[in-house]
Parts: C-alpha cells; structure tokens; sequence
C-alpha cells in the first residue's frame, strides 16, 4: 500500500474510534505506533459503506482482522499443551450453520454482545476486587454471515 493511502486508512480508523497513537514503540522518531483504542472490536457494513473509501477501509480491515485472529489461534493450538488441563478443558472451538432471517442474525449478535458484556464487566469487577488468581486474558473470535452451498 502507498503511504497517502496509509495515511487516509489510518485517518478512517481514527475518525470511527478504532485505533489511537501510542508511545514506546520500536524504530526512529520518524515511525508512528498506534494501537486498538477498546477492548473489544466489532464492526458492520453499515458502518462504512457510505463511501467507496469506506467500503474497501472495510474489506481491509475486516481481512487483517481475519488474519490476525487465525494467528492467534494457531499461536494457541501450538502451545495449548502448555496451558493447565483446566484450560485445555475449558478451551473450545465452535462452529454453527444456522438458517435464519437477517433480523434473526441481528438478534443473535445483539444476544451475543449482551453476554460478552456481561463476563467482560464480571472480570473486571473480579479484577478491581483483586481477585487475580488463575485470571488469564481470553479471545473469544465471533462471526456471524450469510453464504450459499
């Protein structure tokens, strides 16, 4: 990609709130670091698509996010020996082929986000109660979309 569309990429992402500049990182003073601005990320068509800019800031990001969530879990299946067997356990992977309406699929992602919700403030809460012990960071990768067979 040429640096101008780098620049208006990034321009995009900080316009939707999706990533803010951030000191430490490695390289000359020339480099900018930038970092997602939220722990948890979720995006729409409907958030971009009022432009043909919007649409491929869209494709791209949605890909790159695609790509680094496959790394992650192929950095978790290389090491999840390590982890505790209550890990291991507790671990999963999931896929569900559902027949539904597109206001079925966006009740089920809304439904989805609520519960998200509510174990993100419950490990918060447990967090700030300095209830630590056997805490671990958790991904938990979502997709919800139409295809055909």
């Amino acid at each position: 990609m040429a640096s101008g569309c780098d620049r208006k990429y990034l321009a995009t992402f900080i316009s939707h709130g999706l990533i803010e500049e951030t000191q430490g990182g490695r390289g000359d003073a020339r480099e900018r670091w930038w970092r997602t601005s939220a722990e948890s990320f979720s995006t729409r068509n409907s958030d971009f698509r009022d432009s043909p800019e919007g649409v491929v800031v869209h494709q791209t990001l949605s890909r790159l996010h695609a790509r680094q969530l496959a790394e992650m879990y192929d950095g978790y299946l290389d090491a999840q020996w390590a982890w505790s067997e209550a890990w291991q356990d507790s671990s999963f992977g999931s896929e569900f082929l559902l027949s539904l309406t597109a206001e079925e699929l966006r009740d089920l992602r809304q439904e989805i986000d609520d519960v998200v919700v509510k174990w993100t403030a419950r490990g918060r809460a447990a967090g700030e109660a300095g209830d630590t012990e056997g805490r671990e960071n958790v991904a938990v990768h979502l997709y919800g979309f139409p295809f055909t067979t």
